[in-house]
């Protein structure tokens, strides 16, 4: 046999290698975990910066609302407080005008007291007086009885005593 022959029976015995679907190790082993890796970091990179500026902008629309939120609050506590001290003025308002109604009652009352107080000592002046001029006018006539006496016997004693 001829070496062509030799060549051409030993390919024909032996059979073709078969092509491997299967990649190489080194593909297997470095390449694809690299890459996926890699893919991985870009991702999250890219989807934390996508996501940041999404929740940047809820955040600030968030502050906004919080913003408004607080200020709406502060203005509410404000409006209680004024709506407290309006409260505590009317009280004091109403207190003073009952106050101020009790003082004029009390005053109209003194003022009735005293001047029943004033007749009764007015009138009780006058009977006073009256007794003592009563009281003045009989003693006075009294002692012009008692005077008038003692002068006629005076007048008899010196009737008597000159005869």
């Amino acid at each position: 046999m001829k070496i062509n022959e030799v060549i051409i029976i030993a390919q024909a015995t032996r059979p073709l290698p078969v092509k491997n679907d299967l990649p190489l190790w080194y593909v297997t082993s470095l390449v694809i975990p690299l890459i996926i890796s890699i893919a991985g970091s870009v991702l999250t990179l890219m989807g934390g910066y996508f996501l940041g500026r999404k929740l940047g902008l809820f955040n600030a629309k968030l502050t906004k609302e919080n913003q408004e939120s607080t200020a709406k609050d502060v203005r509410i506590k404000e409006l209680e407080e004024k709506v407290e001290t309006l409260s505590v003025i009317t009280a004091v308002q109403g207190s003073e005008a009952r106050i101020k109604s009790h003082i004029d009652s009390v005053k109209t009352d003194l003022e009735t007291k005293i001047e029943s107080v004033k007749t009764d000592l007015s009138n009780v002046n006058d009977n006073l007086e009256r007794k003592i001029d009563e009281t003045v006018n009989g003693a006075t006539i009294s002692i012009r009885k008692v005077l008038d006496n003692h002068e006629s016997r005076i007048v008899q004693l010196e009737a008597s005593t000159s005869n």
